[in-house]
Parts: C-alpha cells; sequence; structure tokens
C-alpha cells in the first residue's frame, strides 16, 4: 500500500516531547493514564479553563522558568493542536512537578486534592460579561468544531478499517511470518536491562495537518522499515512481541490508527520508524524479504484500489480537520 506515514510532517522539538492523545477512528483517545500519574510526582497541577484563557501559556511559562533553574523538561503536545502544550513534566533534583490542561476531551482531576493535586483555574481570569455578548456565537462555533472532528473520526474509522483488511489479506496471503518472527527475534538477542514498554505517541492527525515528533531520531542508529504490500506494521507488531516477551525496555508509538508505527530500544540508542524518501538511516530493513513475491501478485489491482480508498479517508479525516482548525482560533480569539 502507499504508505500513509509520507503524509506525516515531521516537527522538530528542542524538548523531549510526546502527544498527549490522538484523534482516532473512535475518537479522541487519551495517554493521560499513563502519562499522569499523580503518586509518582512531587505535585501536579491540573490547569482548567476554556479556550483561550492561557492553558496553554501557563504550561509554557512555567517551563521555561524551572528551565532557567536546570530543570529537565518533558513536554506533552496537543494532538489537535500540536503547537499547544498540554501538558509538561519538569524534573530539578530530587523534585517532579508535573502541569496537565485537565478540561475536555482529556478531563482531569486531583486523586489527593491539596496534598499532592492542585486545581489552577485559568477561568478566573476571563471577563464573563463580555463573553456572554458573543454567546450565541459561540454556541454556533462550538457546535459547528464539534461536527468537523466527529466527521474526521469516521472517515479516520474508514482508513483504519480498510488498512485493517489489507493487513489481514497480507498476514493470511503472503506474509513470511516464520521468517520474519525468525529476524525480529535475532534483532532482540544479547543482553538487556529488563524493563516495560512505554507508550510515546509520536504522530498525530491535527488540525494542522498529519504531525510527527522527532522523539525518537536521537539515537545513534535508525533503521527505516521499508514497506511492501502493507507488512511493514507487521514488523513492528512482530518486533514489539519480541521486546515485550524478553522484558526488554523499550518505547513503543502508536499510530491514530492503532498500529505500532515506531520503536525505540533506549538502552541501545536504537529507533525502528518507517522508510521515507530522502530520509537519512542507517540501514533499512526491506519488507519484501518477507513476502511471498508469487502470493503478493495475486489481487494487485484490488490492493491498489484498497491504497487509493484508505489515502482519500485519510486525507478527507485532514480537510475536516483543518475546516475544525478555523472554528477553533475564532473561538480562542
Amino acid at each position: 500500500m502507499a504508505d500513509i506515514y509520507d503524509r506525516f510532517e515531521t516537527m522538530h522539538t528542542e524538548r523531549h516531547a510526546c502527544f498527549g492523545g490522538a484523534n482516532t477512528g473512535d475518537g479522541f483517545v487519551s495517554d493521560y493514564p499513563s502519562l499522569i500519574k499523580e503518586s509518582e510526582f512531587t505535585k501536579t497541577y491540573i490547569v482548567k479553563g476554556g479556550s483561550g484563557t492561557g492553558k496553554s501559556t501557563l504550561i509554557r511559562r512555567a517551563a521555561e522558568a524551572a528551565e532557567k533553574l536546570g530543570a529537565n523538561i518533558f513536554e506533552i503536545r496537543c494532538g489537535s493542536d500540536p503547537d499547544s502544550l498540554d501538558g509538561a513534566i519538569i524534573t530539578l533534583g530530587n523534585k517532579t512537578l508535573a502541569f496537565a490542561d485537565g478540561t475536555a476531551p482529556h478531563t482531569l482531576d486531583p486523586i489527593l486534592p491539596g496534598s499532592s493535586g492542585e486545581i489552577v483555574n485559568c477561568g478566573s481570569c476571563w471577563n464573563s460579561t463580555a463573553l456572554k455578548k458573543s454567546r450565541e456565537r459561540l454556541e454556533a462555533l462550538s457546535r459547528i468544531k464539534s461536527g468537523f472532528f466527529a466527521e474526521s473520526a469516521r472517515y479516520t474509522s474508514a482508513c483504519r478499517d480498510i488498512c485493517k483488511a489489507a493487513l489481514t489479506r497480507a498476514r493470511t496471503d503472503w506474509l513470511l511470518a516464520d521468517k520474519l518472527e525468525a529476524y525480529t527475534d535475532r534483532l532482540t538477542k544479547g543482553s538487556f536491562h529488563a524493563g516495560n514498554q512505554a507508550i510515546i505517541r509520536t504522530t498525530a492527525i491535527s488540525m494542522k495537518g498529519a504531525c510527527r515528533l522527532d522523539a525518537f531520531d536521537n539515537v545513534r542508529k535508525t533503521v527505516a522499515v521499508r514497506q511492501w504490500c502493507q507488512t511493514s506494521s507487521l514488523f513492528f507488531e512482530s518486533l514489539a512481541n519480541q521486546l515485550k516477551r524478553k522484558h526488554i525496555q523499550c518505547s513503543v508509538s502508536v499510530s491514530p490508527l492503532g498500529n505500532i508505527c515506531e520503536i525505540m530500544i533506549p538502552e541501545k540508542s536504537t529507533s525502528f520508524v518507517p522508510y521515507r524518501e530522502g530520509g537519512k538511516y542507517d540501514s533499512v530493513v526491506n519488507m519484501k524479504r518477507f513476502t511471498d513475491k508469487s502470493g503478493s501478485a495475486n489481487g494487485r489491482q484490488k490492493r491498489r484500489f484498497g491504497e487509493k480508498c484508505a489515502l482519500a479517508m485519510f486525507d478527507s479525516a485532514l480537510d475536516s480537520l483543518t475546516e475544525a482548525r478555523l472554528c477553533h482560533f475564532e473561538i480562542e480569539d
């Protein structure tokens, strides 16, 4: 299949960062449960308030102030507006502070109010009298924006289903599963520190387009997986299963379409990413080597039709979010 991941534009970040959630075929999915664990932080500040009340600005300024004191910052970017911060984890000495946007669609409240979790109410800064004058326009914009997000989710769901159907066909008709499993087994042999798989979401279908954060790029070795007959997702699935089975510490990125799309092994300073034309890689894994050529030749016309349909649905999902963007920023203004 024509690789959808060619659609993702890489955003270069000065700090370590991930997306805090994603617009998927099932609507918005939040990763807060795995990212914001109040019990692990010295203090957790949950920032509340409507659009345009300065939540992202407050979090950004807190991170900048802490950075001047020598703190390490991990950014949580908004999966709908990648330029906006949904949160930040700040580590300085033996203290770790977390800031998180606690409004919908990733509603969050303190588990231990006061003792570890604090609510910061940016809503106290808005001008209710002025906003009442714009109530009808705000209601209309909010309704239209929600409609565009729902429309985008339907297109994303259709794209995901087409890709799943192609994967099922690839798995049963032309994937050399034993050969692929043997290869990923060799990649994960040797001495590794035991650890868990962390979910670090690097891709998002957003109001700014299809975006990818460079979280897995700052490594010594980058291995690109080149698509062939919609089998690259099966490589990432196989590698992730090997790492999990052997209890090897790694970071895994799940795409908005639900499949694993990038893997990083910190101990080896190695990342596995989808191949993109023009990219600089230390090595390339061509998925053609793990397919039965005679099998993959069958149904070529149907497969190409599926490619066109998936890309059309994906682009339509992005178009809907572009429409939502206009409403979103008028609401913020």
